[in-house]
């Protein structure tokens, strides 16, 4: 069943209408974000009805109610689309609805760690989302004046994106998304963000077989020409500590070499103080080229503690062997302006450790009727999108002991990156945590698009038609 809210926020308000019959549901599920997409195809009372849901349902709140699972999974409309018979609803969730606020630049804090970057971007700039931050796991990676590069500000979706690339201190890749909440009585409340970190030890949530597969619903592919052996992270921030005493107008840090990256013109920002500043010249306070001067310094106040943050003009580059072969070579480039050389690290590490081994790559389909938990329980095939973890197991596709110890060898199992449903013939397609070659995902996964279903309505409405003819 699908409930309509004639409002934005749904937190236990009853629904406006119940929709009990539908055409066609579609539901893509993606990282960063979870719910991305959902279209709900109903068919018309009269040939007017259409138009005038065209015109009053926009902008309107879409639940979908599972029975078995007790959870609702919730979207906001942004396009109708009626043909005099149907009308499509086109909504997303609420990784989307977080992009309604701009975060500027100058409300980051001066220091934190990931974790704490996301809770500060929730608490100011996303209130359509549950205020529960406890499932905001901790990534104990210091972002110091670290800020996604869009002047003078950016969207509150994309900064945590863009934060969720570093990962955590054990090179682990980090995940952000939102769950919706236990129904309340019935009604639907807001869903809660999650941030954690992918594990190769946790047990699978969801568990197939060959048997489940749709026809020539999984390809195994171990190219090795995917896999990387050399990583490259190129950086665009210099971040650090103004240690050279209160009242400055140069900025002074002990530790560091100025002459190895930065160049007159380039911008400097006190992070503390909210300034900017241009560079003019370099020169030595102490042993080293530790001292920036800047044009204009007479307005600077720098005091011990400040934290600063450059952005360079030439991207400083960082590399790490993930593989030695004697028989290939293949590079990963990446240029990341918005991070500085710690960050590029981690998120270097992280890389490495995620292209160095041989991968299960292409997408696949299940489309037995139901899907198992780690307990053996069937649930509907879009279960697994109402969850808040989405490990998936292929427990007789290899003989092989390591398919019950390692959750995400992506191999044998696999972290969903994606995930699409399709209620007319209940199939669910799953991409791992891996490289897929559809063009979709390897846009995604470039941050070049948030990783949208190609609309399956226009299809629909066309062979419905050809079958009244």
């Amino acid at each position: 069943m699908i409930a309509r809210y004639h409002d934005q926020t749904i937190g236990g308000q009853a629904p406006s209408e119940l929709i009990d019959e539908f055409s066609e549901l579609s539901i893509r599920w993606a990282l960063p974000g979870g719910v991305q997409r959902v279209e709900i195809t109903v068919r018309a009372y009269n040939r007017l009805d259409p138009y005038r849901r065209y015109k009053t349902h926009l902008g309107d709140t879409f639940a979908i109610y599972d029975n078995t699972l007790h959870r609702t999974l919730t979207c906001q409309c942004y396009e109708v689309i009626p043909d005099g018979a149907h009308v499509t609803y086109v909504c997303a969730g609420a990784w989307k609805r977080a992009n309604d606020d701009f975060y500027n630049v100058g409300d980051f804090p001066a220091a934190g760690n990931t974790d704490a970057i996301i809770k500060d971007i929730l608490t100011d700039s996303v209130a359509i989302t549950s205020a529960d931050q406890t499932n905001i796991g901790a990534s104990s990676v210091a972002i110091g004046g670290w800020i996604p590069d869009h002047t003078p500000g950016t969207y509150a979706g994309n900064a945590i994106a863009e934060l969720a690339l570093v990962g955590d201190n054990a090179d682990a890749m980090m995940d952000f998304y939102f769950v919706d909440q236990i129904l309340d009585e019935s009604k639907p409340n807001l869903p809660i963000p999650y941030f954690k970190a992918r594990s190769q030890t946790a047990t699978p949530d969801w568990i197939f077989s060959i048997e489940d597969l749709a026809p020539n619903g999984l390809t195994m592919a171990r190219n090795i020409w995917n896999l990387k052996t050399l990583v490259w992270i190129a950086y665009g921030r210099w971040s650090g500590v103004h240690d050279g005493g209160n009242g400055a107008h140069a900025l002074i840090d002990a530790s560091e070499n100025f002459t190895l990256g930065v160049r007159p013109g380039d911008r400097v920002i006190n992070i503390t103080d909210n300034e900017v500043h241009e560079v003019d010249s370099i020169s030595k306070t102490g042993a080293g080229w530790d001292t920036l001067n800047f044009v204009n310094s007479v307005t600077g106040n720098w005091d011990n503690g400040d934290v600063y943050s450059i952005k360079l003009r030439d991207p400083k580059w960082t590399a790490v062997s993930a593989e030695s072969s004697d028989y290939w070579s293949v590079f990963y480039r990446e240029i990341r302006p918005e991070m500085d050389q710690t960050q590029a690290e981690q998120y270097r590490d992280q890389l490495a450790a995620t292209y160095s081994a041989p991968v299960q790559q292409q997408a696949f389909v299940i489309s037995a009727a139901t899907i198992k938990d780690a307990n053996g329980v069937n649930y509907p095939l879009w279960g697994p999108l109402m969850h808040d973890s989405f490990y998936f197991r292929a427990d007789n596709i290899f003989v092989d002991e390591s398919i019950f110890t390692d959750s995400d060898d992506r191999a044998h199992t696999w972290m969903a990156t994606a995930m699409d449903y399709t209620y007319s013939n209940n199939r669910l397609r799953i991409v791992p945590s891996s490289g897929d070659s559809r063009l979709d995902s390897i846009l995604n996964q470039a941050g070049l698009i948030n990783a949208q279903m190609i609309s399956t309505e226009a299809a629909w409405r066309l062979a419905k038609r050809q079958g009244e003819k």
